[in-house]
């Protein structure tokens, strides 16, 4: 349509006004589509504001919905009659997301361990099994979402921290150190750092998604350098 148009005048406009390129990389991505897989347009009447929106289940919520089914290929499909089924994913994930954040940040007894490097910082044989899994586990979505998104397939990112959060860290290891947390079995500041490092890195591979929620997480993880941003 007019993509190559508006790119060749931007490339021109740049080279005549700014004696250079402004991009090297043009990123395209499918049609947001209705049900019927008609073009969302104002004439047809099928289209949806963002502001309802996100005024409704929140920013977060529609950046996941629209980057989750942004596969490479295919159109978005939403439906403007039923914006509850379209952007409860969305919804729900940033809910999941804030309350194992808060579930984390709220048992943070005493002073934060390091998981290596500085003082206090764990060694080997203080981490049981699962400790040790939940971090091999995170350094395997690191490199999936890294390659992920240096390949510019977001969607690819987006599932690949969505499975960890959701099933790895909030499903399985947080429910799993609880007794550890609560004092009921030892090994609790182990399980702490461990699930403050590996909720800290899951909110920094999720950022370019979900901007607005990982950063109100990330503001209150204690030991951040002051005035510092995701």
């Amino acid at each position: 349509e007019i993509l190559f148009v508006w790119v060749a005048r931007m490339v021109l406009a740049g080279l005549e006004f700014m004696g250079d390129i402004p991009f090297s990389t043009v990123y395209l991505h499918g049609t947001v589509r209705d049900t019927q897989h008609r073009k969302m347009s104002k004439s047809l009447g099928n289209g949806i504001d963002p502001l309802e929106v996100v005024e409704r289940y929140g920013a977060d919520a529609l950046r996941y919905t629209l980057v989750a089914g942004m596969s490479v290929g295919t159109d978005v499909i939403l439906d403007p009659k039923d914006l509850e089924s379209t952007f409860a994913a969305g919804r729900n994930f940033a809910n999941k997301l804030w309350n194992a954040g808060r579930f984390i940040l709220t048992n943070l007894d005493g002073p934060t361990r390091r998981l290596a490097g500085g003082p206090g910082a764990l060694r080997d044989e203080e981490l049981t099994l699962a400790d040790r899994w939940i971090i091999a586990r995170c350094d395997a979505t690191i490199r999936e979402a890294t390659e992920a998104y240096e390949r510019f397939r977001v969607n690819d990112a987006a599932a690949a921290v969505y499975r960890f959060l959701w099933s790895d860290l909030a499903d399985w290891y947080i429910e799993l150190i609880k007794p550890r947390l609560y004092g009921e079995a030892p090994g609790g500041d182990v399980a702490r750092a461990v699930a403050l490092r590996t909720f800290d890195v899951a909110l920094r591979l999720l950022h370019p998604i979900m901007p607005f929620v990982t950063e109100a997480l990330w503001q209150r993880i204690p030991g951040r350098p002051a005035g510092a941003w995701l």
